[in-house]
């Protein structure tokens, strides 16, 4: 029960704080409707220039080869950098299922917070043999 007492008695300037006031809001909403109008504007010049990128929802995995929705058959895949199949090779496939398992989706933070898992250890020492140096951080 004080507790409920104590956050209604804060709650209440911090409420009228966060209030804009009528005028304030008004010239709010003029500025969002001006730059709503700019935008619109902008996106219509885009697209009646011919450069307005719509998305393509791709329903396979990576490679040389894709399926879009909305498409029949395959699509040639000139904008991957996975033009030769390596993130769907079965192998690499099953190396990262294993690695989601022992070591789950990350560390959820950065090396410095959180510390650093052996495997970033092994690919460090490996890049630094692979180019012949000393050292490697990632």
């Amino acid at each position: 029960m004080l507790l409920r007492t104590a956050v209604r008695y804060l709650s209440a300037p911090i409420r009228d704080i966060l209030r804009p006031s009528t005028t304030t809001s008004n010239r709010g909403y003029a500025a969002i409707a001006d730059a709503r109008s700019v935008l619109e504007h902008e996106l219509e010049m885009i697209r009646t220039g011919g450069t307005w990128k719509g998305e393509r929802i791709i329903t396979s995995k990576q490679g040389p080869h894709i399926n879009v929705d909305g498409s029949r058959g395959d699509i040639l895949n000139f904008c991957a950098n996975n033009y030769l199949g390596i993130s769907s090779h079965p192998h690499v496939v099953e190396a990262g299922i294993d690695a989601l398992k022992k070591y789950g989706a990350g560390l959820s933070s950065v090396r410095f917070i959180c510390g650093t898992q052996d495997i970033h250890k092994d690919l460090e020492q490996k890049l630094a043999q692979f180019h012949e140096r000393e050292d490697c951080i990632l």
